[in-house]
């Protein structure tokens, strides 16, 4: 879901499904990174990084 919200430009909804997938499973590495790719689009570069330094390495 996070990624269609991505697509059509809704970051904040995007985000929020990306922390819901987290919140669901911890261990989600594309949520993470995902989430961090809806950051950057924000231009919101520090929560961005920090978000992929969340993820786990599988």
């Amino acid at each position: 879901m996070g990624v269609a919200l991505r697509k059509q430009g809704k970051y904040d909804e995007a985000i929020a499904a990306y922390k819901k997938a987290i919140e669901i499973n911890p261990n989600d590495a594309f949520a993470y990174n995902n989430m961090g790719l809806a950051l950057d689009d924000q231009g919101k570069y520090d929560e961005a990084i920090a978000a992929h330094k969340k993820s786990p390495r599988n």
